[in-house]
């Protein structure tokens, strides 16, 4: 397994992207492209490997910037409106359970689900949030990102319909 795969995957399942003008409504779509700025295993369990090699059992948390890909929460596209933190704890080499936490203007996004770190694509539940998206359900969504001047892996799309 490659670690820019695993980054991709894990970065991307862990970011939101809204097409909403203003602050969230009831239905909403964020858009923001994701730029890794921390990856780390913080558990290594037998048989031990390496950043690019996982196991079963071992653990694996990350953050990134967010910014908008397009124009929302009143900010043009390109401004930093948040940022993630994802905790993978893999159940194999290949699949793990992810957590996704997305803070954005007004409150945070809270996700999970199992990912495959072998794909660059991953979409996996929203089932809460806090502030603006308080009882938010949906879907987060990571794709590799296009070309883009901010060096971002990935673009997430979050899909949450807040009550």
């Amino acid at each position: 397994m490659r670690l820019g795969g695993l980054l991709v995957v894990a970065t991307a399942a862990l970011i939101v992207g809204t097409s909403a003008q203003g602050g969230p409504s009831n239905a909403q779509v964020i858009t923001v492209l994701s730029t890794s700025t921390n990856f780390d295993v913080v558990k290594d369990v037998p048989p031990l490997g390496t950043r690019t090699r996982l196991s079963r059992g071992d653990v694996v948390v990350a953050d990134s910037r967010l910014r908008n890909a397009v124009r929302q929460f009143g900010k043009p596209a390109g401004t930093v409106i948040g940022r993630d933190h994802i905790r993978l704890v893999l159940e194999s080499a290949n699949i793990g359970m992810l957590r996704l936490t997305t803070t954005l203007p007004g409150g945070t996004l809270s996700c999970r689900g199992r990912v495959d770190v072998r794909f660059p694509r991953a979409t996996i539940k929203c089932t809460n949030g806090t502030g603006a998206f308080r009882g938010a359900t949906g879907t987060a969504r990571a794709a590799p990102s296009p070309k883009n001047r901010y060096g971002a892996d990935s673009l997430n799309t979050y899909r949450v319909r807040v009550p």
